[in-house]
This record gives structure tokens, sequence and C-alpha cells, in this order.
């Protein structure tokens, strides 16, 4: 079971999470309300503007953009300063290697903290979209 705290308890090599209502948006806290992310330069976290992103370090309140945060850790795989190390490393790079389904923000910070790359976001959507699927074509027979 993950656990859920708020934002203010945010600890460095925290996975953070900020909910945007049809999406959450994943990161690792940095200490000192820094955040690495996968996000474009100009804060437009759009998908039409994704081909711009990379791995940075921002600004919590960058990050957030006025909408709510929370602390969301996976099960202790590696320690919040391997985490860290791991998001660290990273800076700089990605550019042009956003994709919404394989290396998305949350795969990101998944993947610096357990060593795997995962979405729950994507997985859930997609089992939404098979179950709807499955619903429709049980309508149709």
């Amino acid at each position: 079971m993950k656990k859920v705290k708020p934002i203010s308890q945010a600890r460095s090599g925290d996975v953070i999470c900020v909910n945007r209502g049809m999406y959450r948006h994943y990161g690792v806290y940095d200490g000192n309300g820094k955040v690495i992310d996968i996000s474009p330069d100009n804060g437009d976290n759009s998908l039409r503007n994704k081909h711009n992103a990379h791995v940075r370090k921002r600004s919590l309140s960058g990050f957030l953009n006025g909408d709510p945060g929370f602390v969301d850790n996976s099960p202790g795989v590696h320690s919040r300063k391997q985490t860290l190390k791991r998001a660290r490393a990273e800076v700089g790079t990605g550019r042009n290697s956003y994709d919404l389904l394989f290396n998305n923000c949350e795969h990101k910070a998944r993947e610096w903290q357990t060593g795997r790359k995962h979405s729950g976001q994507v997985e859930d959507a997609l089992e939404q979209v098979i179950s709807l699927a499955g619903n429709i074509l049980g309508f149709l027979n």
C-alpha cells in the first residue's frame, strides 16, 4: 500500500504528485522547494507541448501551479537518498523522450524510486478502455 501524505510533509527523495483533475503529474522532491520532473521549460504541461519536455529541476510552486499536491511514495524499494540520486543524474536529459503511454512523468518518478517504469494512471485508463470496449461488444451482440 502506498504512503500518501500532505505535500507539506515532503522530504527530499519523496515522489510527489499534483492533482490536475483529469490526470496527476509526478516528480521527485529535491528539497528546499525544488522538484525534479519531466516537463517543458515554458510550464505548458498540455499534451500539445510534450515534445519540448525533458527532465529538469524547478520550483515546487511551479510544479504545483496552484493545484493540490501530496506525497505518493510506492512501498520502499529504494531509499529516498537513492531515488534523489537517480533523479538528479537525469536532470537536463530526455529532451523529446516524453511519451504518454510509455515514458510519462509517473513512469519517470517511479523508475527513479523503484528502478522500474510504471504508471498506474496509464494502467487504469487502459482497463477502462478495455471494459468500455467489452460493454459495447456485449451490447452489440
